[in-house]
């Protein structure tokens, strides 16, 4: 009696489990809380006295809602992510414990993030942000329609939830407060903004 053995070249079982790039699409909400960061100059003569503090701005708490398409350029490694997010940015203003203003500011915002995967379910993402005020509500001038700046995010999955917690900084000023009564001359006071933001987020078909 003769036996034969015969080889397989490419046997299934040895096929890579690594998981295959991945597109889709997923949804995100959450609270911001808006910490306004000012630049006062008062005009007294040329050059102006510049400081980086107006007393009565308090941060405010506002929310946030947005989609995002994302890829997975390399399984396990790095992903890119474009967002959506229509949000709201609230702060405070009180002179002597009473409110004298309180602005809501209202965004459209696109942003495009890399992320770096840490661990299997740890991801940092970052990368550009552009918003378009959209409305604004006892704002205190007429507001600027365009804001831009930077965006760092931690994101924590588990199965098709995630949670995420983030830091924006503007570059842009969102709003002009002027005051014209003050003994040592008027004060320009630019406001740009600044949140921290926490969430959740569900994906489809991961």
């Amino acid at each position: 009696m003769h036996w034969a053995v015969f080889a397989q070249p490419d046997a299934d079982f040895y096929k890579s489990t690594a998981r295959q790039p991945t597109s889709g699409v997923g949804f995100r909400v959450g609270l911001n809380y808006s910490k306004p960061a000012v630049t006062s100059a008062v005009v007294v003569a040329s050059p102006s006295t510049a400081t980086s503090y107006l007393g009565g701005v308090e941060p405010q708490f506002g929310y946030y809602i947005g989609a995002y398409l994302y890829h997975d350029l390399r399984p396990n490694q790095f992903t890119f992510r474009l967002d959506a997010t229509v949000q709201a940015q609230v702060a405070r203003a009180a002179y002597n414990g009473k409110t004298v203003a309180n602005p809501s500011y209202y965004y459209l915002g696109m942003t495009p993030l890399v992320g770096l995967h840490l661990t299997n379910n740890l991801t940092i993402y970052t990368g550009p942000e552009v918003n378009l005020q959209v409305a604004r509500r006892g704002s205190w001038g007429k507001g600027y329609p365009l804001e831009v700046g930077v965006n760092m995010r931690f994101t924590y999955s588990f199965g098709r939830f995630g949670a995420e917690v983030g830091y924006f900084r503007g570059f842009t000023k969102i709003d002009r407060f002027e005051l014209y009564n003050l003994p040592g001359g008027p004060a320009i006071n630019d406001i740009y903004n600044q949140n921290m933001q926490a969430g959740i987020l569900y994906k489809l078909g991961r």
